[in-house]
């Protein structure tokens, strides 16, 4: 399967992160985001693909909340452990 996000699908999921690591605590992880969650093709995708795609979703966070202004070395300490370089 080749599961994919549209621009649109990763700008909403990755504003929604944020907003769970701004309020939702320390364990806030994209995998409980429900515009993931649900998809059919996302629960037949494979490993590789959920993983590209919970990056690409912590990047877009990252990059929304360092655009706000807050904190870079908290924002990065957040998101490290979802993104592969």
């Amino acid at each position: 399967m080749n599961f994919k996000l549209t621009k649109k699908e990763l700008e909403t999921l990755g504003g929604r992160f944020a907003e769970m690591l701004l309020f939702g605590g320390k364990d806030a992880t994209p995998y409980n985001l429900s515009g993931l969650a649900n998809r059919k093709d996302w629960k037949k995708a494979e490993s590789h693909e959920k993983k590209r795609a919970i990056a690409d979703i912590a990047r877009q966070a990252r990059a929304e909340l360092l655009a706000c202004g807050y904190n870079k070395a908290l924002v990065e300490k957040r998101t490290e452990k979802f993104i592969r370089y």
